[in-house]
């Protein structure tokens, strides 16, 4: 009798923290929400609070770690944003983007290697990357006048990327064999 009435205290109490946790992930995504609402309006401001108020109710909300890093960097706290970028991409290795907006970032402040060491990152999470990160070290090679790693890169992005995944892919196939040839 004791077990069974252990089992259902278990089974109870798991009912309620379920419970809780669908409460707490749907205040986040209510606050998300709202936080999308006014990036749109340009109300930064606004959104960045309701994106912490977002993450506050789910702590491993990797997109709005991410949109409130986006948010941060527009409204000149950079600081905060790498951080919220660096942290949406400990929540989730897979998505690109926190990784290309932290790269932009980390290379806009001068700090290459740890962009770079970003890329590899990104390439090793996810191999469709690899070609997003031999073009932004091609293009971060050509702005530094190092055309002979920037074509390496280059070339790379052409045998790595695969145009027929659509027309993005496409056109940036087409435009790395244009760099190729011009800088050969």
């Amino acid at each position: 009798m004791k077990t069974l009435q252990l089992i259902m205290l278990i089974m109870i109490g798991s009912c309620i923290s379920s419970n809780a946790a669908y409460a707490q992930n749907k205040k986040a995504l209510k606050y998300f929400a709202k936080a999308e609402a006014a990036v749109k309006d340009r109300k930064l401001i606004q959104a960045s609070v309701d994106f912490t108020k977002a993450i506050s109710h789910y702590s491993e909300y990797a997109e709005a770690y991410y949109q409130r890093g986006r948010t941060f960097i527009e409204i000149g706290q950079q600081a905060a944003g790498i951080k919220d970028l660096k942290e949406a991409i400990r929540l989730d290795s897979m998505e690109m983007m926190p990784y290309v907006i932290l790269v932009k970032q980390l290379k806009y402040n001068k700090a290459t290697e740890e962009a770079f060491s970003y890329l590899d990152a990104m390439a090793a999470s996810n191999p469709d990357n690899i070609g997003v990160m031999h073009f932004e070290k091609a293009q971060y090679y050509e702005s530094t006048k190092d055309l002979k790693k920037a074509l390496h890169h280059y070339e790379m992005v052409i045998q790595t990327l695969d145009p027929s995944k659509g027309p993005n892919y496409n056109d940036v196939f087409e435009y790395c064999k244009k760099k190729v040839e011009e800088l050969k």
